[in-house]
C-alpha cells in the first residue's frame, strides 16, 4: 500500500477531529500531502469511526485522478487539489462542518479576526466564499480563487470551512483558533441584543460558546496515540441497535429518561425498541398503538414505509427551537440532502399534522419538547441525528446574534428533494424485500 504512513495519519486526524465535535456525520474531510504529486483523502461518505488506512484514497494533484484506494474519493477532492496547489507550504488541508463556524458562514461576510493571537493563527481577515454545492468545480474554483499566503482559514457560505497547516496538528489548532473567534464574535453580537432575546436560549448559547474562548488547542501527541475501531456492522438487527445505541449515547444524543430508539426489522411488520429504562430491546408490531413512546415509533413506521431507524427524545438545541419558536430554516447542504425541511414546531397531541410533516418527506420533526429523527438506515438515523443537532445549534446561535441568516438557494433545495424521494423509494422497496438498504449515506 503507497503512502501508508500518510493515510494512517488522515484516518487518526479524522478520529481526533470528530472527538473534538468538528466534523458531523460524513461531513466534512482530510486531506494530507503525500509527495510533491499526490495527496491522501478521505473516502466518500464513510463513518470515521470505521475508516482503515485502506479506505484513504491517493488523488494526482495535477487532475484529481484517484491512483489508490479501495473507495471512492471524497467530493471535495478537487477543493482540497486547488488550495494544496496554491499553498505548496502547506502540507494539511481539513474542511470541517464545525457547528460555530458553520453557523457565521450564513451571514455570507467575512470575518474579521479581532485577537491578536488568534491573528497570527488565522490572520487578520477570513474571507466567506460565496455559495456553491458541495462537492463542485464551481466551489473548488471559488475557494481556490480566494487563498492568500497570509491567510490560514477560508469560510464558505451556508457549508463550513477550510483551515491548512505544515501538518495535520498545525491545521487543527486552526480549526479551534477559528471555532473561538467565530464564537467571540456571535457573544458580542448576542450580547448586543441581551433584551430582546429569550433568558433559556441566551443562557444556552453563552453556555456553549463562552468555553470556546479560551478553547484547549489540540497537540500532534494527540493524533499519534493508536485509536479504536468499531467492529464491522453484524447482521442482526438487535445487534445493530445496540451499536446504534452505544454511538448516540457517545455523542450525548440518547440516554436520558423519555428518549427511546428503534429500528426496523427487514421484511416482518415489526420493529425493535430500546430506551434507557428498558436493558433489553423488546419487538413491536407495527400496528402498536396508544401513548406510549412503542405506539408513536409505530405509527411513524406505518406513515413512511422507507423509514429504518426512528429516534425520539428532547437536546438542548431542539428545545431551544421550541422556545424561540422558530423553524429552522434549511440552511446546509448536507441538510437539504438528508434531513430536508423540519418544518414548524408541532404541538404534542397533534398526531394528524406529525403524520402529514412526515409523509412530505422530512427527517425530523419537533413534535411538543422533543426531536424525532427518522434515518433510512441504521446508520443513518445516528448520521441525521448528529446532523441535525450541528443544525440546530448552528441556527440557534446565529439566530441569537441578531444578523441576517442566509438559506440555501432554492434551487439546491429543490433539488436535494428530488434526491431525498429516490432514497425513500429505494428504501421501502429494500424493507419490503427484506433487505437493509445500501448506499444511503453520502451527498
Amino acid at each position: 500500500m503507497k503512502f501508508q504512513a500518510t493515510r494512517e495519519l488522515v484516518v487518526k486526524t479524522c478520529i481526533d477531529l470528530a472527538d473534538r465535535g468538528y466534523l458531523a456525520a460524513t461531513g466534512g474531510n482530510v486531506a494530507l500531502r503525500a509527495d510533491e504529486k499526490h495527496f491522501a483523502v478521505t473516502p466518500s461518505a464513510t463513518d470515521y469511526y470505521a475508516m482503515s488506512a485502506a479506505d484513504v484514497c491517493v488523488v494526482r494533484l495535477s487532475d484529481q485522478k484517484q491512483v489508490e484506494g479501495r473507495r471512492e474519493a471524497s467530493v471535495e477532492s478537487g477543493l482540497h487539489a486547488g488550495i494544496l496547489s496554491a499553498r505548496p507550504d502547506c502540507g494539511a488541508s481539513i474542511h470541517t462542518h464545525q457547528p460555530v463556524a458553520s453557523a457565521y458562514t450564513l451571514f455570507a461576510k467575512p470575518l474579521d479576526v479581532r485577537d491578536r493571537g488568534r491573528q497570527a493563527l488565522l490572520g487578520r481577515n477570513i474571507p466567506c466564499v460565496g455559495y456553491a454545492p458541495s462537492g463542485t468545480a464551481l466551489l473548488a474554483r471559488r475557494v481556490a480563487r480566494s487563498v492568500k499566503p497570509d491567510t490560514h482559514a477560508y469560510l464558505m457560505r451556508n457549508h463550513g470551512a477550510v483551515c491548512v497547516g505544515n501538518d495535520p496538528s498545525e491545521a487543527i489548532t486552526r480549526v479551534a483558533a477559528l471555532e473561538s473567534e467565530c464564537a467571540s464574535f456571535l457573544l458580542a453580537r448576542m450580547e448586543a441584543r441581551s433584551g430582546t432575546l429569550d433568558g433559556s436560549v441566551r443562557a444556552l448559547v453563552i453556555q456553549a460558546l463562552q468555553p470556546m474562548l479560551g478553547h484547549a488547542l489540540p497537540r500532534f501527541e494527540d493524533l499519534a496515540k493508536p485509536t479504536s475501531k468499531k467492529a464491522p456492522w453484524p447482521q442482526k438487527i438487535i445487534e445493530l441497535l445496540r451499536d446504534d445505541a452505544a454511538r448516540l449515547r457517545a455523542k450525548a444524543l440518547f440516554g436520558d429518561p423519555g428518549d427511546s430508539l428503534s429500528l426496523r426489522i427487514p421484511g416482518r411488520e415489526e420493529f425493535l425498541f430500546a430506551s434507557p429504562e428498558r436493558s433489553d430491546p423488546k419487538a413491536f408490531p407495527l400496528q402498536t398503538t396508544g401513548p406510549e413512546a412503542a405506539g408513536l415509533h409505530a405509527m411513524i413506521y406505518r406513515a413512511r414505509s422507507d423509514a429504518g431507524g426512528i429516534l425520539i427524545g428532547q437536546t438542548p438545541w431542539s428545545t431551544a427551537l421550541t422556545d424561540i419558536g422558530a423553524t429552522i430554516p434549511t440552511l446546509f447542504d448536507e441538510q437539504a440532502r438528508h434531513i430536508g425541511s423540519a418544518g414548524t414546531p408541532i404541538a404534542a397531541g397533534r398526531e394528524t399534522r406529525l403524520v402529514g410533516s412526515l409523509r412530505r418527506g422530512t427527517n425530523v420533526a419537533i413534535y411538543g419538547n422533543q426531536r424525532i429523527c427518522i434515518g433510512t438506515t441504521p446508520n443513518r438515523v445516528v448520521l441525521n441525528a448528529d446532523l441535525f443537532e450541528k443544525c440546530a445549534k448552528a441556527f440557534v446561535v446565529a439566530e441569537a446574534s441578531g444578523d441576517r441568516i442566509r438559506k440555501l438557494p432554492g434551487w439546491v433545495r429543490h433539488i436535494a428533494r428530488g434526491r431525498l424521494r429516490k432514497d425513500r423509494k429505494r428504501a421501502a422497496e429494500s424493507y419490503a424485500a427484506g433487505r437493509i438498504p445500501e448506499g444511503m449515506n453520502a451527498y
